[in-house]
């Protein structure tokens, strides 16, 4: 993503209005002679704005035309009640007009009833529609984001927790450096120091794998991360992880990761990125799925849910049943980041017991290779 985007498009991610020249009190500026008058570049965020605005601006008049219309409509559904009053006739004719006219009216009430009726019902019921629409409009408006943070907002939020209860930076490269053996193992066996991390956050793996001699690339959809991921020199692609993939030449990389990814993602997204990585991988590649641990006590019932953004725990044994089922091969699965100063007991002690579930692993890695 262009890093240099035009400061106006920056206001308007973050505000959601269109900003009009003089809105903040200053004059327009005129463009200096000799030069043209560039438009700011129209950014996706900021054709949305505008879309935005428009239809607040537009939805009252909108919807009073077509209560005018539908007013209008039901006023010629119906045959009239009362005769003119003639006056283009002769005076001394009128009174004979004004008769056929009645004789008229009463006649065609028999013949016109069924066709009024049908109109009238039809009328009712465009009407209800149109409400139905209006009640579903201003639902819409409500329920969307930009009634409470623009993307800008949230995006800035969520990073700022994600820094707050993910660890800093530099614990959790030193943390992901564990995966570089099984990262050897996938370029002898696919011939390519190719990655891929989906959902790469502020980038440790990408800075990790870098360092390894690695051609790494991420993919996100928060802007806030991204950035930092820039500061770094990272090679990053704002976007969504599974349309991402879906623009991958198949066989085209060595490892797929997705460092607490999966538990963000409904089950059908979480299968479908397992498919769509097995696609892109190389023949001898490795898929990486890191996640929350939920076999932990404290990690299942409380620190999974400090962060909102997470669905539901993913217990290690349906991870790893699932990758298998889509078609990867020599599954493992890898504990990780116990308490400090926990050991692993192999006794019946129960007390021994407890402490694995409260101080044992708080995350896990199910590594899955492509045959």
């Amino acid at each position: 993503m262009n890093q240099d985007a035009p400061d106006e498009a920056a206001a308007v991610r973050a505000t959601g209005d269109v900003p009009a020249d003089g809105a903040n009190g200053a004059a327009p500026q005129a463009a200096t002679a000799g030069e043209p008058d560039v438009a700011p570049a129209l950014t996706p965020q900021l054709l949305l704005a505008r879309m935005r605005q428009a239809m607040r601006s537009e939805a009252t008049d909108t919807w009073e035309l077509v209560e005018a219309r539908l007013r209008r409509l039901e006023e010629r559904a119906s045959v009239a009640d009362t005769v003119s009053p003639m006056t283009t006739f002769p005076r001394l004719v009128r009174p004979l007009a004004r008769a056929t006219g009645r004789l008229v009216l009463f006649l065609s009430r028999f013949i016109t009833d069924a066709q009024v009726q049908f109109n009238l019902a039809a009328l009712r019921a465009v009407r209800g529609l149109a409400q139905q629409v209006r009640r579903l409009e201003a639902t819409l408006l409500r329920l969307h984001p930009e009634s409470a943070l623009e993307r800008s907002e949230m995006d800035a939020l969520l990073a700022a927790m994600h820094e707050q209860f993910r660890g800093p930076r530099e614990q959790i490269v030193e943390r992901l450096r564990v995966y570089l053996p099984f990262l050897e193992r996938a370029a002898a066996a696919t011939g390519a120091r190719t990655l891929l991390d989906v959902g790469c956050g502020r980038g440790e793996l990408l800075s990790v794998t870098r360092d390894a001699g690695w051609q790494a690339r991420g993919v996100d959809t928060n802007a806030a991360l991204l950035a930092a991921c820039r500061a770094e020199a990272l090679q990053v692609i704002e976007e969504d992880a599974l349309v991402y993939l879906a623009s991958c030449p198949t066989a085209s990389v060595a490892v797929v990761a997705a460092v607490h990814v999966i538990e963000h993602l409904p089950f059908e997204r979480f299968v479908a990125l397992i498919d769509e990585a097995i696609r892109v991988l190389r023949p001898g590649g490795l898929l990486l799925l890191e996640t929350p641990n939920p076999q932990n006590v404290l990690v299942g019932a409380a620190t999974f849910f400090a962060d909102p953004t997470h669905r539901r725990p993913l217990p290690s044994p349906v991870v790893a049943f699932v990758v298998e089922a889509r078609g990867l091969r020599g599954i493992d699965v890898l504990p990780l980041h116990p308490v400090a100063g926990y050991t692993h007991a192999s006794s019946a002690d129960a007390a021994d017991g407890l402490k694995e579930y409260f101080q044992g692993p708080r995350d896990y890695a199910v590594l899955a290779w492509k045959l």
